[in-house]
C-alpha cells in the first residue's frame, strides 16, 4: 500500500534531495508526523517508534527545518503526577518525562514563535478516549516545554494570560495539539 506523502514534507524532500541519503528510517518517520499533521495518520508512538531514536531526532530536524507553523502536534506528556520522582530528599525530573521531553521540544522549535505578551495558549488533546486520566495534568508539562524550546520567555501570568484546554476524541493516534492565541 502506498501511503501518500504529505505536501510539506514533499516540499521539502524537493527543496533538499540530499535528504533521500539519509536513513530510511529518519524520512519515514518525518513523513509519518507530517501526515499526522495533515490529518492523514496516527502520530508516531513513543512506546514503538517506527525508528530508532537517532533517525526519531533526524526526522525531527527534517520538520523543523520547514519553517514556522500556526500549531503543531506533540506526543501525550506523562501525567502530572508522573514528571518527578524521590532521589533521596530531593525531587528530580523522571526518566518517562525526560524522555517526552526530548521528543516534543525539537517538535515545538517548529511553532511561530509569539510575537507580542500576554498570550493565550490552546491545548487540544487528541487521542482515543480514556476514561481515568484529567484534563488538567496534560497543562504543566507542555507549558514547561515550550518554555524550554525558548517559544516564551515564561509561563508566569505576566507572559500567559490564559491556557485553553480541549478533548477532541480521535481515531488517528494520541497527540496534543499546541497554538498561540490572543487572549480575549
Amino acid at each position: 500500500m502506498n501511503i501518500p506523502q504529505a505536501p510539506h514534507v514533499a516540499e521539502f524532500l524537493k527543496r533538499h534531495p540530499d535528504a533521500t541519503s539519509l536513513p530510511a528510517g529518519a524520512i519515514f518517520c518525518a513523513k509519518q508526523m507530517a501526515e499526522y499533521e495533515a490529518g492523514l495518520k496516527r502520530i508516531p508512538s513513543m512506546v514503538t517508534p517506527p525508528a530508532p531514536k537517532v533517525e526519531r531526532q533526524m526526522a525531527i530536524e527534517l520538520l523543523s527545518d520547514l519553517g514556522a507553523m500556526p500549531s503543531i502536534v506533540v506526543p501525550v506528556p506523562p501525567s502530572t503526577n508522573n514528571l518527578f520522582v524521590n532521589a533521596g530528599k530531593r525531587r528530580v525530573t523522571s526518566s518517562k518525562y525526560q524522555d517526552w521531553q526530548n521528543v516534543a521540544i525539537p517538535i515545538l522549535r517548529a511553532l511561530s514563535p509569539p510575537t507580542q505578551y500576554p498570550v493565550g495558549i490552546v491545548l487540544t488533546v487528541e487521542e482515543k478516549v480514556r476514561s481515568s486520566r484529567d484534563i488538567d495534568n496534560f497543562v504543566k508539562p507542555i507549558l514547561d516545554a515550550i518554555v524550554k524550546a525558548e517559544l516564551i520567555v515564561n509561563d508566569n501570568v505576566k507572559h500567559v494570560a490564559e491556557v485553553t484546554i480541549r478533548y477532541r476524541p480521535s481515531d488517528l493516534g494520541a497527540g496534543v495539539r499546541v497554538e498561540f492565541t490572543t487572549p480575549k
